[in-house]
């Protein structure tokens, strides 16, 4: 066990531990109500029930993971930068005109998840033959999409009716002449310029 008092490997690491983690909870009591007093983030981190007005019935949870991981971290970055410091020369403790080699070379493996894919190219072969599949069959009901499927002229009547003249409105026109003259053969039309009047 080391002895703090005195020089010690561990000194250095003791004493930023304590400035990072020391903390303390005190309790107490005036006027039958209790007080909670805290110092340091670990007692406030760590309290899972506080109660402060009429029973002492405090509870933390355990520290202990909290403070290792705390200092392995912190040793761990010691022992990183120690090496590259010259600032500060070590000396062996039972020779002082040896000082101790602090460049050294540590060796370190690095782990990362990452996101890795394989290609099943027996599914990616399926998957292109169903896609294909499948775009053969919409694209044949485009074949002969610009045919309209009957023969048309430019005649007056096939005009009109493309434009959607009232006077050719009805069931059934949708086909040539000779089917259209019996549906509105009897609607009489005007010819040439008509002019409305204004309802007054």
């Amino acid at each position: 066990m080391e002895n703090m008092d005195t020089n010690s490997t561990l000194g250095g690491v003791y004493l930023a531990g304590n400035d990072l983690l020391k903390s303390m909870a005190v309790g107490r009591q005036n006027n039958h109500v209790w007080t909670l007093e805290t110092t340091g983030m670990l007692a406030q981190e760590h309290i899972t029930s506080a109660d402060r007005v009429i029973t002492c019935n405090d509870t933390w949870r355990d520290p202990t993971p909290a403070v290792i991981s705390e200092l392995q971290k912190l040793m761990f970055r010691t022992a990183l930068s120690v090496p590259y410091n010259s600032s500060h020369l070590l000396y062996r403790s039972y020779a002082w005109d040896q000082m101790i080699e602090q460049i050294q070379t540590a060796n370190g493996i690095k782990v990362q998840d990452m996101s890795v894919f394989q290609v099943d190219y027996g599914y990616m072969a399926a998957g292109a033959a169903v896609m294909g599949v499948c775009l053969v069959v919409v694209a044949s009901t485009f074949y002969e999409w610009w045919k309209i499927g009957r023969p048309i002229t430019m005649s007056p009547t096939e005009i009109a009716k493309a434009f959607n003249a009232p006077v050719l409105k009805g069931d059934g026109l949708n086909g040539d002449l000779d089917g259209l003259l019996p549906i509105v053969g009897d609607r009489r039309v005007r010819y040439g310029e008509v002019r409305y009047s204004d309802a007054r």
